[in-house]
């Protein structure tokens, strides 16, 4: 749930509200239920998760955030473009050193 900005314009567009609204308007949020990713929420999406939790007696929604795990896979993507690429290029000049030698 609000794992991009596309995904908060579609229910923007489509329903007038963004993610977290919509859910609740469905009575689809409670203590039963844990989201996940939720990178694209506003200060008072996370608030209503929070003040909930510290306001009633209703122990409320898990959040799970996926931006840590995003960030580190990116990382690892670009270590590996990195070494990918230094061996491309290295078999690249050796083909060209062995053509230019028999050439």
């Amino acid at each position: 749930m609000a794992e991009t900005v596309e995904e908060e314009a579609f229910c923007l567009e489509l329903f007038g509200v963004r993610p977290v609204e919509y859910l609740e308007e469905l009575g689809w949020l409670g203590d039963d239920v844990w989201l996940a990713h939720c990178v694209h929420l506003s200060d008072l999406e996370v608030a209503r998760f929070g003040v909930r939790r510290r306001l009633t007696d209703e122990r409320g929604e898990g959040v799970i955030s996926t931006a840590i795990a995003v960030l580190i896979m990116a990382l690892i993507g670009l270590l590996m473009w990195t070494v990918f690429q230094r061996v491309f290029n290295n078999a690249g000049d050796k083909i060209e050193s062995n053509v230019n030698n028999i050439g």
